[in-house]
């Protein structure tokens, strides 16, 4: 089954999730698509006091998966080694936050 996140015709992408592999301008849609609720995430993270993963987890809430891509999108380009709270607790307070209000900047970074 094809994602619902439209990666490049190259891809093989299965269950609703993205191989990493997201065509730019499809990239592009989904970041503007989301450009609210990553603002959201962003706030969101600025305002914990003490950063650790489970209030980083409790900022991000459930997610769901084209919200989930978006996230992944802003803060890697896509890549999806490892959950999305273990990379923004890897990336840290400022520099999620810094890829989150900016994210068109990260996946040109890749």
């Amino acid at each position: 089954m094809m994602s619902s996140f439209i990666c490049g015709g190259n891809c093989d992408c299965a269950d609703n999730e993205c191989n990493g592999n997201p065509d730019k301008e499809n990239v592009i849609l989904v970041l503007k698509r989301n450009k609210a609720y990553l603002a959201s995430v962003a706030n969101a993270l600025d305002i914990i006091k003490q950063w650790d993963l489970d209030k980083i987890k409790d900022a991000l809430g459930k997610l769901d998966k084209d919200k989930g891509h978006s996230l992944r999108i802003a803060l890697v380009a896509g890549r999806k080694e490892v959950p999305i709270s273990n990379i923004i607790d890897i990336l840290g307070q400022d520099e999620s936050v810094r890829r989150l209000k900016n994210p068109y900047l990260t996946y040109s970074l890749y």
